[in-house]
C-alpha cells in the first residue's frame, strides 16, 4: 500500500481544491453562456405581427388560455432579442452567482402579462434551462475529479 506524508497530502488537497474551484467557475461561465444563447434563441420566434393577427392574436386573454406556446417570444422589432444580457460568474467560498436578464422595456409586460395578454413565461423557461445546464456542468466537474483520483 502506498504511503504519503502529511505535507504532501495537504499540498495535494490544496491543489485539488484550487483545480475544482477553477473548474466550477468555468462550468458556471459555460452554463451562463449557454443560458444566454438559449434566451436569444427563444426570443427569435417566427411569427410576425401580421401572422399573429391572422391567428386572432393567440396570446389574447379573450381566448381563455394561450393558443400557442406563450414562453416562446416572436421577433418583432428585435429590441427584446437585443435586450438580453448576462453577467460573468462571481464566486464566493460556497456559491457561484451569475445572471441572465432582459432590459427591454417590454420585459415586464411579457413577464406579468397585461389586461389583454397572458403572461409570457420566457424567464422561467430560461431559468429552467440554466439550472439544468449548471447541474450538468457540475456533474461533469465531479466526474473529472473522480477520474483523476
Amino acid at each position: 500500500m502506498p504511503t504519503i506524508n502529511i505535507e504532501d497530502a495537504a499540498r495535494y488537497f490544496r491543489t485539488e481544491q484550487q483545480r475544482i474551484r477553477l473548474d466550477l467557475r468555468r462550468a458556471a461561465a459555460a452554463a451562463i453562456q449557454s443560458g444566454f444563447e438559449y434566451a436569444k434563441r427563444e426570443s427569435s420566434g417566427p411569427f410576425s405581427l401580421s401572422a399573429l393577427a391572422a391567428m386572432d392574436h393567440p396570446y389574447a386573454k379573450r381566448h381563455g388560455s394561450p393558443q400557442i406556446d406563450p414562453s416562446r417570444i416572436n421577433m418583432q422589432t428585435g429590441d427584446f432579442y437585443r435586450g438580453w444580457n448576462n453577467s460573468k460568474p462571481m464566486a464566493g467560498d460556497a456559491i457561484i452567482l451569475g445572471r441572465i436578464y432582459n432590459l427591454d422595456r417590454v420585459a415586464d409586460f411579457l413577464k406579468y402579462g397585461t389586461r389583454f395578454m397572458f403572461a409570457r413565461p420566457i424567464q422561467q423557461r430560461v431559468e429552467t434551462f440554466l439550472e439544468t445546464a449548471a447541474y450538468a456542468n457540475v456533474r461533469q466537474v465531479a466526474g473529472n475529479f473522480e477520474r483523476r483520483n
